[in-house]
């Protein structure tokens, strides 16, 4: 296993499973992409708050958050520490989307990370919306991989670096093709939240 990699065992719906994901993601990172549990949703996106609401079908069913220092202190249990609580009728009741296979492309990935300067109250999960509308269907993958505060950005900014991956079902893309997939990823993120690229 890699050094940026996490294992984990979870039990969701009575089911065991264990998943290898990189560090940095993020729970709903982890139960939407290594889980295929596409209905979890995104809640604060902030970041900040250390609770996040669980949402199907559009409504809460539950929470999942860091347990306070103080509960850790007691039970002298290793910090951090997650907890969570959930409506398991209602994640049962929620509305299910079918399974889709995707073909796999024997053509190689190009990749391109990008890092935007941006007001810190916009977040991220926005940002990432608005790169996956301009990557169109060559964007085959795109992740949050870094934040950076520093009062060198300005006051009340952020950087937000994200790696996106392009690839064609039918072709190696070009650099040329790249090249535009990425400029149109760039305007459409400083058309969109006045951000701006971090060289």
């Amino acid at each position: 296993m890699a050094a940026d990699t996490t294992l984990l065992t979870l039990t969701v719906n009575g089911e065991a499973r264990t998943v290898v994901f990189p560090t940095h993601h993020t729970l709903l990172e982890v139960l939407r992409e290594e889980c295929g549990l596409t209905g979890t949703k995104h809640g604060c996106e902030l970041g900040e708050c250390g609770t996040c609401a669980v949402l199907v079908d559009g409504r809460p069913i539950g929470a999942v958050g860091e347990v306070a220092t103080a509960v850790v202190d007691a039970l002298a249990l290793v910090a951090p520490v997650a907890a969570c609580e959930l409506d398991v009728d209602a994640l049962l009741t929620g509305a299910r989307r079918e399974m889709l296979a995707r073909p796999v492309s024997r053509f190689p990935a190009s990749t391109v990370d990008l890092a935007f300067v941006v007001d810190d109250a916009i977040p991220a999960a926005a940002i990432q919306t608005t790169l996956v509308h301009a990557g169109g269907d060559l964007l085959e993958h795109v992740a949050l991989f870094d934040v950076f505060r520093s009062a060198a950005l300005g006051p009340g900014k952020v950087s937000l670096a994200f790696t996106l991956r392009f690839r064609a079902l039918d072709r190696t893309l070009t650099d040329d093709e790249v090249s535009t997939l990425r400029g149109k990823c760039i305007d459409a993120v400083v058309s969109a939240h006045g951000a701006e690229l971090r060289s």
